[in-house]
């Protein structure tokens, strides 16, 4: 009696070697599976029944990731922001290398796994892992709406994600001027402008003209929701954006020669990562720091200097306070009691005059 271990479902044994054999629309498919071990076998049995059986139900229309990838692009542009597209196109740039090579019905729960493990290994946060995921989500639930897979595991595993905030590290002097010295001139001007402003990165890049009056030293910046807000800005701000070429063929304020700056985040992010590497070698002590940092180091300079936190609310354009409050933990008790100080006595002489 043979000691060999029982062949798993839709196998069998020959010479020593497991044999797939199950049948699927009336095709009976049988082949050899080219190991003797079980648990290999089992694996390589359901990958093949799970090929075959989106061969019967997608038959000529069976689309690949990257086929997907193209309809999906064209789609989604008519229905979110420029931004929202461009965070997609970013995040999918990350995973792509994991998918490219495969039909689309054939993403699996553990392939979605897979790149949330492969992305926590590498220290993504958490946050940046549920956009990922959400284009990841975007991409298959489009899929699925066409009848070219069925169901979307990236929106199940996104619940599994607990977003938390990203961490603040605020930049160094060194730091900036190091980054300073390596980028080209449109992504020092973009950060200059948001170190002088605190603008998140959409708002700079959108930015046309227009919304700058040089006379009362003013900006008006498009923010998150397309809510709109004016700022106060300074004369080093006015010259830079005067500074800036103007272009015929792009109305923006900053721009790459005439083209709009919608990769400016994935430019700076793989220049930061390109400025670590040139650090390293050099033996330099260079952290680093992502663009938004920019917006936070802006806020803690701005009530370090005494400035009031609830003028910086309506600055940063935060809609509730809550959000602002995050900056006094850089401050020491006394900058923090002076941050909220200017508020209080507003309040005092409103109640005097009442």
């Amino acid at each position: 009696m043979s000691n060999r271990p029982k062949a798993p479902k839709y196998t069998y044994w020959r010479n020593g070697t497991l044999w797939a054999r199950f049948a699927i629309g009336g095709r009976e498919y049988r082949e050899s599976l080219r190991t003797g071990d079980v648990k290999l076998g089992k694996t390589r049995v359901e990958a093949m029944r799970n090929r075959a059986v989106a061969a019967a139900k997608f038959g000529d229309d069976r689309r690949t990731w990257a086929q997907v990838g193209i309809a999906w692009a064209g789609h989604i542009a008519k229905h979110v922001s420029a931004t929202t597209a461009l965070r997609y196109r970013v995040s999918l740039r990350q995973i792509d290398s994991s998918l490219k090579a495969r039909y689309i019905d054939e993403i699996s729960k553990a392939d979605v796994l897979a790149i949330k493990r492969e992305r926590e290994d590498k220290g993504v946060s958490n946050a940046t892992i549920r956009r990922d995921l959400q284009a990841l989500s975007s991409v298959l639930n489009y899929a699925e709406i066409n009848d070219w897979r069925v169901g979307n595991p990236a929106k199940l595993i996104m619940g599994t994600v607990n977003e938390k905030r990203d961490p603040i590290f605020l930049p160094t002097e060194a730091d900036y001027e190091y980054m300073r010295a390596r980028l080209t001139k449109p992504m020092v001007d973009l950060m200059v402008a948001a170190r002088l402003t605190g603008a998140r990165i959409s708002e700079l890049v959108n930015m046309q003209r227009g919304q700058l009056n040089a006379r009362s030293g003013t900006l008006r910046l498009i923010g998150k929701g397309n809510k709109a807000r004016t700022i106060e800005v300074g004369q080093e701000l006015v010259d830079l954006v005067q500074g800036q070429v103007a272009h015929m063929e792009c109305k923006n304020v900053f721009h790459f020669g005439g083209k709009p700056m919608k990769n400016a985040p994935f430019v700076f992010s793989k220049a930061t990562k390109a400025s670590r590497l040139a650090a390293q070698k050099k033996q330099l002590d260079f952290t680093g720091f992502r663009f938004h940092d920019l917006r936070h180091w802006f806020a803690v300079e701005w009530l370090r200097s005494g400035r009031s936190i609830y003028d910086l609310q309506k600055h940063l354009g935060h809609s509730t306070i809550g959000t602002t409050e995050i900056y006094l933990s850089f401050l020491t008790v006394e900058e923090a009691e002076n941050a909220k100080r200017p508020a209080e006595k507003a309040l005092a002489k409103s109640a005097e005059v009442a």
